[in-house]
């Protein structure tokens, strides 16, 4: 774990990530607190951070929680700008921080302050290529909905045969109704 020398003219903003909205909070190149904002979490708010960013001095790198998930589109703006971005882990759970609270922006602090301190390091999968051609594949149809055996498993009932001598309507057997054809 090794610290990174910088002037205070530098900037890292550290950013707490969530489905609706992100945090940027930035700090300069000694540690001092220099803002905090709150943006949506679409590229419109990214514009906004970015800028917001800028406006306190060159940025030496952003800080962002859940670049796998939540932090993904943000990650991926930053980079696509020419931004460093370094992957942050969530800080400890409320409980373990010695009274320190828990806020967005408490969070999004400590991100700032991981890369600061040479902590956060790593830096996040580009989440392109055949790798991730092959997990869209894969999850793709289930966030749109659209493949059919979660359905099913949603109704246990249609995934019972009928009681023997049950007769449904017109005098056939009710048969078992699985969405399997579209697998």
């Amino acid at each position: 774990m090794r610290s990174i020398a910088l002037k205070r003219a530098d900037v890292i903003v550290g950013v707490d990530t969530h489905k609706a909205e992100h945090v940027g909070f930035a700090i300069d190149g000694l540690g001092g607190d220099l803002g905090e904002l709150q943006v949506l979490a679409v590229p419109s708010g990214y514009t906004e951070l970015l800028a917001w960013a800028d406006s306190f001095g060159p940025v030496h790198a952003f800080g962002v929680e859940g670049t796998g998930s939540y932090g993904s589109g943000l990650a991926k703006f930053l980079r696509r700008h020419g931004r460093k971005v370094i992957e942050c882990s969530r800080p400890p759970r409320a409980g373990e921080r010695r009274g320190n609270g828990k806020s967005d922006a408490i969070d999004a602090e400590h991100a700032a302050r991981q890369v600061l301190a040479g902590k956060a390091t790593t830096t996040p999968k580009l989440a392109d290529g055949a790798i991730e051609a092959l997990r869209l594949l894969k999850i793709g149809p289930l966030q749109q909905g659209h493949h059919p055996l979660p359905q099913a498993l949603r109704r246990p009932r249609d995934l019972q045969p009928p009681p023997p001598g049950h007769h449904g309507a017109g005098g056939t057997a009710r048969r078992l109704r699985l969405p399997l054809d579209n697998l």
